[in-house]
């Protein structure tokens, strides 16, 4: 397989990388809420051998020890748009005390949400500096974990979730040093920040008839809360490349979990008067620990045209166990989803076929589980097990540039919710139960530059 070469300046490279990685906005749905999409020309290949190929700068998240597998100064930046698609059927949706319709639009079959899912775009940024052939330096900017979904004010599901706003982005700086000719090892801080939005109606309706005040009526008299919140915090990323054979190379790496101790505020909207002294605005505090992960992958070059790879991928997603928002100062929660969320499983398959020096063609295929068990899904995060298809291109189209272009399409399995959870949830957000079927597209796009 080639080698990439060329001509350029460092320095407005990493000034156009960290531009891009703090200048897009991030709203997207992913497997929880995990972002894989930190690569063009990993997602080619549907990632697959991400932790072993070392193609791109993109090893620096996925296994710093790849860097050394590369040489020159480069950087590189990448973007994603990602098109999901995400329709909801109820087939009941009823207020908890009389069983009556919800705003009489949940009959069996009735489409209520058509999208709950914005497109959106994704940017990941990464520098690399040569300091020998046994030593390497490397940054990385990312968006790790994201999630945004918005619901309309009136669907049948609104007592539950509204809008759910999860953004993060990783710095990462990086070391690799090549021991001898087949090992190498590498490591990085992940420096964090982490916000997020949540809100949903309040039916003040049932709650005031609850106290028995009059002229407050289920359906009738909604409000809203909104839970915002924000935290910096701090992991790291280790990382080993094998290579037993000239054309054959294994990576394994482990990116550590990271707890973010939310702290923001809890608001209240469209409190009837009677009401307003047991909803005041407060400060606002909620725990999110975010997964670690470890995978294993095989990149193995079958002749000088033909390269075949494999990854296998574990997420900790157990640690999501349930999501509690409480007051400041309160030992007791304002309020608390439980999760109970899975490890899981990603593997992926793929190829890359290089017809000339400057073009190659890349090919992958992938399974990625779900966390989310049926019996605790919500609207927040309407997730299934999903399958990949993907497709790229990458072409060096002047000495030391090169640009890769993938797209892929995800099928999700149909996912239903019901948000009754045997009585454990409060009366007020009353019932409902439905299926989602949702579907993927992704487009990414990325410059390399070496000099």
């Amino acid at each position: 397989m080639r080698k990439f070469v060329g001509g350029a300046r460092l320095a407005p490279v990493i000034g156009l990388a960290a531009a891009t990685a703090v200048g897009l906005a991030m709203e997207a749905q992913a497997s929880g809420f995990q972002l894989k999409e930190q690569s063009a020309e990993g997602l080619g290949n549907a990632f697959a051998g991400s932790t072993a190929k070392a193609q791109d700068l993109s090893t620096i998240f996925f296994n710093p020890a790849g860097m050394t597998a590369l040489s020159g100064h480069q950087g590189q930046a990448t973007t994603s748009y990602i098109i999901p698609r995400a329709e909801f059927e109820a087939d009941s949706a009823t207020f908890a005390g009389t069983g009556t319709g919800l705003d009489g639009t949940a009959l069996p079959g009735a489409r209520s949400q058509d999208d709950a899912i914005d497109d959106a775009m994704i940017p990941a940024a990464y520098a690399m500096y040569d300091v020998s052939d046994d030593w390497k330096i490397g940054l990385a900017v990312n968006v790790p974990f994201g999630l945004v979904t918005d619901y309309s004010d009136n669907w049948v599901g609104r007592y539950h979730a509204l809008k759910s706003d999860l953004r993060t982005i990783a710095i990462q700086p990086s070391v690799a040093h090549k021991v001898n000719d087949w090992l190498s090892v590498g490591g990085g801080l992940v420096v964090q920040h982490a916000e997020a939005e949540l809100t949903k109606a309040v039916d003040f309706g049932t709650i005031g008839a609850g106290f028995g005040i009059p002229g407050l009526t289920p359906g009738l008299n909604d409000g809203k809360t909104k839970v915002t919140g924000e935290d910096f915090s701090v992991g790291y990323t280790l990382g080993i490349m094998l290579q037993p054979l000239e054309t054959t190379r294994v990576g394994l790496s482990y990116r550590s979990g990271i707890t973010h101790e939310l702290d923001g505020d809890v608001e209240f909207t469209g409190v009837p008067g009677p009401l307003a002294n047991l909803f005041p605005n407060s400060g606002g505090r909620a725990e999110l620990n975010l997964p670690a992960t470890a995978s294993l992958g095989l990149y193995h070059e079958v002749n000088d045209q033909l390269a075949l790879m494999g990854e296998v991928a574990w997420t900790e997603w157990s640690v999501f166990k349930e999501l509690s928002v409480f007051r400041q100062g309160a030992a007791t929660p304002l309020s608390r989803t439980v999760e109970n969320w899975d490890d899981t499983w990603f593997f992926s398959a793929g190829a890359t076929y290089e017809p000339t020096d400057k073009l190659k063609l890349q090919l992958g295929v992938a399974h990625d589980q779900s966390p989310v068990p049926d019996a605790t899904r919500t609207p927040r995060v309407p997730d299934a097990d999903r399958t990949w298809v993907a497709l790229g291109a990458g072409y060096e189209f002047m000495p030391g540039w090169e640009a890769n272009l993938a797209y892929t399409h995800i099928w999700v399995d149909e996912a239903r919710i019901d948000l009754d959870n045997e009585g454990t949830n409060p009366p007020h957000e009353h019932r409902v139960s439905g299926k989602y079927e949702s579907a993927i597209d992704i487009i990414s796009a990325q410059v390399r530059v070496k000099f």
